[in-house]
């Protein structure tokens, strides 16, 4: 299974890619929405989970990233982070959510609990 994560700080990134391989999945990691939106549009069927920032340097931020995989890939779970908990009341149903700054365990739990659900 192959999970997103697209996140602008490169410590959190590259700290959340290498947690979520060391725990069996295969990762690719964007800076920005606009490349994970032109990663998914060649390879989508790849994808199980998005692990997403929402506040994101680009054209699309992590909101917009979520509703646009929704209406695509709707089969792709989804997974979003920030620092700001009034974001996870604005979430669509079936997106799950992990306040900044999370716990590798949380963040590791919160996809298994994802990807292996029938949602």
């Amino acid at each position: 299974v192959t999970v997103l994560v697209v996140e602008d700080e490169e410590a959190m990134r590259e700290c959340a890619a290498d947690a979520i391989v060391e725990h069996g999945y295969l990762v690719h990691s964007f800076v920005t929405a606009d490349a994970a939106m032109e990663f998914l549009a060649l390879r989508a069927q790849e994808v199980g989970a998005v692990f997403t920032d929402v506040g994101l340097p680009g054209r699309l931020d992590g909101m917009g990233l979520v509703a646009l995989i929704r209406e695509r890939w709707p089969e792709i779970r989804i997974l979003v982070t920030s620092g700001d908990d009034r974001i996870e009341c604005l979430l669509p149903t079936k997106v799950e959510f992990v306040i900044k700054p999370w716990r590798l365990a949380d963040v590791l739990q919160r996809l298994d609990c994802l990807l292996s659900s029938g949602i």
